[in-house]
């Protein structure tokens, strides 16, 4: 059945990072909230959010502060964030709890939590 083609997703390079923001690695929840929160949405991508469903897409998910700091500014831009997708997703050991992964964006989720095993090794 040939129906009109869907259409073709486009990525648009919307946020920049400003001056003092510095990497996420080591900082405590606090210093991540801050330190992500250091990020803007560039003017020439402004016009092309507004009214816009978009998906936020990160490279990986620790505490989700990079998430939700981006959320925020797509979302005063204009834009309409229907989902986060990351490409990874880690539970970090020093905010982890008895009762749960430690991370909010896990909870709830049918993400398995991650377990110790041993190291994936390609064959071949």
């Amino acid at each position: 059945m040939r129906g009109r083609p869907s259409p073709r997703p486009r990525v648009l390079r919307a946020l920049r990072t400003l001056r003092g923001r510095t990497s996420q690695v080591g900082l405590k929840l606090a210093q991540r909230e801050k330190n992500a929160a250091r990020i803007r949405v560039r003017g020439s991508a402004r016009p092309r959010l507004r009214d816009r469903e978009i998906v936020l897409v990160d490279d990986v998910i620790t505490t989700g502060a990079t998430a939700r700091a981006a959320q925020k500014v797509l979302e005063e831009a204009g834009a309409r964030v229907i989902a986060v997708v990351a490409l990874c997703a880690v539970v970090r050991r020093d905010t982890r709890q008895n009762s749960g992964t430690g991370n909010a964006l896990l909870e709830g989720s049918r993400l398995p939590e991650r377990r110790k095993v041993a190291p994936h090794r390609p064959t071949a």
